[in-house]
């Protein structure tokens, strides 16, 4: 647990709160990279390279920050997500608002 949920909190969420994109896109296909690298002790093997969370239903999932995931383009990158994605928001421009 120290090694997760606890330093995800406090490195990233906590100390990335300014890079937290706007818009992220994607779905979970279950890979179960973000959950420690599938080394999380609740982490549960379904079938075909597929994972669910043993306690995804339960109220200790609701003290810990898994639901958080992606936070931003860095949880993307470091747990290799193969579905997850920062969706880029221009703002727009002063010629863009005269048309």
């Amino acid at each position: 647990m120290s090694e997760g949920p606890a330093i995800h909190f406090f490195t990233d969420v906590m100390g990335r709160v300014n890079q937290v994109p706007q818009e992220m896109g994607g779905s979970c296909v279950q890979c179960g990279n973000c959950c420690m690298n599938k080394r999380c002790m609740f982490l549960q093997a379904i079938d075909d390279g597929r994972f669910q969370c043993g306690i995804y239903h339960s109220l200790l999932r609701r003290f810990s920050n898994c639901g958080s995931f992606p936070l931003n383009a860095y949880d993307i990158e470091r747990y290799e997500c193969p579905s997850y994605f920062v969706i880029q928001v221009m703002p727009a421009s002063p010629e863009s608002r005269r048309r």
